[in-house]
């Protein structure tokens, strides 16, 4: 597989993407959408594309984005909108902005809202009482290796074949979703205890075995 490099026209981030006739790409940095031309020819008479041509445009949510996306009759409409001026710049400003909510799955939020709702009111502490209660990681610091640990937990249960916690009935990845989610808040909010092991070279690693695989 080939790969072009592509440049963001909203924020300038640049990124990479693989190479088609009419493709559209997802900026990973701000999550607006462009389109790459790089077929060797033109769309027709009327609107001449050299290659390498990038066309940003607004996706509406119920198209299949993100990720690369076969260009039909999205190109026409593009175009038909630089020519009428039909795009609201409102439009424009907002597919620009972060974060996109729109395009989180409400299925995933669910499930990460039935595991917060357990861990807050229903699981069973030690000392025999339910529930740690909600946002109980914002009153005093946790560790990053507890919620690191759980979530991969879940995770590598669910992928052995365990779909539903034992304990509260909730999807696993539901619980992972839940762990990372605090491990997050409590990172924006300095309410975590950063006890990672020093920086390792993991990226370097991976790059590494992908060259030498290829």
């Amino acid at each position: 597989m080939t790969m072009i490099n592509q440049k963001c026209l909203f924020c300038g981030s640049e990124y990479q993407v693989a190479r088609g006739s009419y493709l559209a790409s997802q900026c990973f940095q701000c999550h607006s959408v462009s389109m790459i031309v790089e077929a060797e020819k033109e769309y027709n008479d009327s609107h001449p594309l050299a290659p390498g041509t990038v066309v940003p445009f607004v996706v509406n949510t119920s198209h299949p984005a993100p990720g690369k996306i076969e260009i039909g009759t999205v190109l026409d409409h593009v175009l038909r909108q630089a020519d009428t001026g039909a795009t609201n710049p409102k439009d424009l400003m907002g597919s620009s902005k972060l974060p996109m909510l729109s395009v989180v799955p409400m299925s995933g939020l669910a499930h990460a809202a039935a595991a917060m709702r357990y861990g807050a009111y229903e699981a069973l502490r030690v000392d025999g009482s339910k529930g740690y209660g909600p946002f109980n990681w914002r009153s005093v610091k946790v560790l990053a290796s507890i919620y690191v640990d759980a979530a991969m937990r879940h995770i590598t249960k669910w992928w052995d074949g365990e779909d539903l916690d034992k304990d509260s009935l909730v999807n696993a990845l539901g619980h992972a979703i839940a762990s990372l989610m605090i491990l997050l808040d409590a990172i924006e909010n300095d309410c975590l205890v950063d006890d990672r092991p020093p920086k390792g070279n993991l990226p370097q690693i991976l790059d590494r075995m992908k060259k030498e695989k290829s």
